[in-house]
């Protein structure tokens, strides 16, 4: 089973972690909650969470790309009545990257504002705060009893669609009802997006990444990953897309920092977005999980890690494009190795399959859980799981090589709501136009002032390679059929996207 949290602000304590579960904020109540109390949790229920009150929720963030309020990539938080906002460097070292020049390399020498006309922009950046999470599980299920697949997705789908009418839509203000615990559970997210984010403070490179690759994903840690941004707001304090009249947002609930440091046994609480967890998925789904899919974003990491690193190591006018790029590389390859040698060395997958033992025996032992779950429902999981986990990688590939492989896809994907709205037979067509032609304007021209067309090309050429060599054949059946090259194909899609088009 996994339980998606993607998008949804979770806590995780050292109680919740030995009850094994990360906690949504409505959650900590009741039995929970004086679990943490006695633990040395020290804040009530109501300082936790409360729709009604500034309370711990209102002063936890997201970031995410704009328009991407429910697909984050970083956690932040309010540290200040004026709209400050700390978050990791690394989580914004592309944005320094895209803001550089020749004249101002701000990942390199680092980004300070003495004073608030200094705070540039972040493009394409979001700043998500959640609303109120609300239980809809009662809605969202209602008519399911006994549906089963295909029906029971339409009836849920259409239950929710149901559920997101009801929904009030504000400025800057969305909604989405998430599935949890293999849609045992609904909730109704409603999250405030703020689009006007600016840079205050960023350290150098030499600092943020200090101990590069070699301290990476390694504890204690000494570099100064931090970034401290500011949120702007309109005259009346309400989410605006960037415009030089407005003014800090005043959170009604922000973080203090202590100077105070932790001691052996202290209370610990992590509030943020995690994005998801599989704690709970069966020992043959962790196997293709872990072997399989995290060793192609292993693999797929260190073929751009190569690439950029000889890159970097070959220029000094872009050294900062190319350090941003292996950085991020390096990231993901060093944490998808630990992730692997990890559940080696724990025997996790055979631990888990011991657990699965137990649970069969303990099903066969009496009649009624027999015609519950079924006698055999170890085995009928891991033949769905055969399934699952192949379009499973289907997609995780295609993610990762066709449509995030080469920078230039996607770039050409933000150009999607301008052509929707281009073909749209609507009275205000124009002025909409404008309006995202407006956002587009900077984006495009941060995208090209270090893009290197031929760079992506090469990029998307290895990294097509990997399909070839392992023979993807749900994605590739008809591309082997036609005799095609990756070079070739590579020289196809160029020619058809907006990069080849500019560069013409």
């Amino acid at each position: 089973m996994k339980i998606l949290l993607c998008g949804l602000f979770v806590l995780l304590s050292s109680t919740a972690w030995a009850d094994g579960d990360f906690w949504l904020p409505n959650q900590i109540q009741g039995k929970l909650h004086r679990l943490m109390k006695k633990d040395g949790l020290r804040l009530n229920e109501k300082d936790i969470y409360d729709i009604n009150q500034a309370c711990l929720t209102d002063a936890i963030l997201s970031l995410s790309s704009e328009d991407g309020t429910f697909t984050p990539f970083a956690s932040a938080s309010f540290i200040s009545g004026e709209g400050l906002v700390l978050t990791n460097y690394h989580c914004v070292m592309r944005y320094l990257e895209h803001m550089s020049t020749p004249e101002h390399d701000y990942v390199q020498y680092g980004c300070w504002a003495t004073k608030r006309a200094e705070e540039s922009p972040l493009f394409n950046l979001q700043v998500n705060q959640l609303v109120s999470v609300q239980d809809v599980t009662s809605d969202v299920t209602k008519g399911t009893n006994g549906l089963k697949e295909p029906e029971l997705s339409k009836q849920v789908n259409r239950n929710a669609a149901e559920v997101m009418k009801t929904f009030q839509k504000g400025r800057g203000v969305d909604g989405k009802v998430y599935s949890l615990f293999g849609g045992q559970q609904y909730v109704l997210a409603v999250l405030r997006s703020f689009k006007d984010v600016r840079i205050v403070a960023a350290p150098p490179i030499s600092l943020g990444k200090f101990g590069g690759d070699t301290d990476n994903w390694q504890w204690p840690r000494y570099s100064a990953d931090f970034a401290v941004l500011r949120v702007y707001a309109n005259a009346d304090n309400q989410p605006s897309s960037y415009n030089k009249e407005n003014q800090p947002y005043r959170p009604e609930a922000f973080l203090t920092l202590s100077g105070k440091g932790v001691k052996e046994n202290d209370f610990v609480m992590v509030a943020g977005y995690p994005s998801q967890t599989r704690r709970y998925v069966p020992s043959f789904a962790l196997d293709k999980i872990v072997f399989q899919d995290t060793q192609a974003d292993a693999d797929i990491a260190k073929i751009k890690l190569d690439f950029y690193t000889k890159r970097k190591e070959n220029t000094d006018s872009l050294y900062s494009y190319y350090n941003v790029r292996a950085g991020g590389a390096g990231n993901v390859y060093l944490r998808s190795i630990g992730e692997i040698s990890g559940v080696r060395e724990a025997d996790l997958v055979a631990k888990r399959a011991k657990e699965e033992q137990e649970l069969t025996a303990w099903i066969l032992a009496d009649e009624a859980r027999k015609q519950r779950y079924g006698a055999d429902l170890c085995a009928d999981m891991k033949e769905t799981y055969s399934q699952l986990t192949k379009l499973n990688f289907t997609e995780q590939m295609l993610q990762a090589v066709a449509l995030n492989g080469a920078d230039v896809i996607p770039f050409a994907g933000k150009f999607e709501k301008l052509i929707g709205i281009a073909g749209q037979n609507r009275k205000n067509r124009e002025s909409a136009m404008k309006g995202e032609l407006r956002k587009l304007r900077p984006l495009t021209e941060s995208f090209y002032r270090n893009f290197k067309l031929e760079d992506d090309k090469e990029m998307m050429k290895q990294l097509l390679g990997i399909y070839i060599q392992r023979r993807y054949d749900l994605l590739f059946g008809c591309f082997e059929a036609s005799g095609e090259a990756c070079s070739a194909w590579n020289r196809y899609v160029c020619r058809q996207s907006l990069c080849e088009f500019t560069a013409a």
